[in-house]
């Protein structure tokens, strides 16, 4: 482990700290048109996130409350803003939006834009039937590599590739977490990061969608995936009501 340190990003870039509120050491306050933090302890996988940042300022920490330059300074260049200091989760909150499919439902601070990079859609939500049509029909060697959960409203979620070639949304999962395709998150944290914001654990799946501004971030356990086979699907379209 680090010894202290202290970062400050612009006041505009509050919604990024998102990727860092789970970590219980973490104070914040607001000083100079800025956000500061500080803690007493930092590891490898704080020091990336703290990087990725927009506009970040990083500090060691001396006894005194001195500021030195992270990765090159020895000679103090300011002080740490005195007052009250408040836990990184009560500093920045978070909202809980109604799920968009079966699972824990949380909204990170996050937020869409266009992506640059092609990547092979492996994520479709579609509707029920439609899902329950193709596997009737295709044959083991296409099912064998796909899982599926369905939603209360009567979606089904397809996971794997190659997707089958129906209508429906897709979505491009990365490390157990899903955006829409043509689309990435953003702050650009890596996906390791994001899956301990959201607490993934092994198959779990992390949907983001709705506005780009304010995406929707719904949860599916990985207990809630089956294999895709048609007595499968037949039970879940009769447990519906299809």
């Amino acid at each position: 482990m680090g010894a202290a340190w202290a970062a400050s990003v612009p006041r505009n870039a509050l919604s990024s700290l998102g990727v860092l509120r789970l970590d219980k050491g973490i104070l914040c306050r607001e000083h100079g048109g800025r956000v500061w933090l500080r803690g007493e302890h930092k590891n490898d996988t704080l020091d990336r996130s703290l990087r990725c940042l927009p506009g970040v300022d990083r500090y060691g920490l001396l006894d005194d409350g001195r500021l030195v330059h992270a990765d090159s300074g020895r000679v103090p260049v300011g002080r740490l803003p005195a007052g009250e200091w408040t836990p990184i989760a009560e500093f920045i909150g978070v909202e809980i939006p109604p799920p968009a499919l079966p699972g824990e439902c949380g909204r990170a601070r996050l937020a869409l834009a266009r992506s640059k990079r092609v990547a092979e859609a492996n994520v479709l939500v579609t509707a029920l039937a439609a899902w329950r049509r193709w596997v009737s029909r295709a044959p083991a060697v296409r099912l064998g590599v796909l899982r599926f959960a369905v939603s209360t409203t009567g979606d089904a979620l397809v996971r794997g590739s190659p997707l089958p070639p129906i209508r429906g949304r897709r979505f491009v999962e990365t490390s157990g977490v899903a955006v829409p395709a043509g689309w990435t998150w953003t702050p650009a944290v890596d996906a390791e990061t994001l899956r301990e914001l959201l607490a993934l654990d092994d198959g779990d799946l992390a949907l983001l969608d709705g506005e780009a501004a304010a995406p929707r971030v719904a949860l599916i356990s990985a207990a809630r995936f089956e294999r895709a086979t048609r007595s499968a699907v037949r039970l879940t379209e009769a447990r519906q009501g299809g």
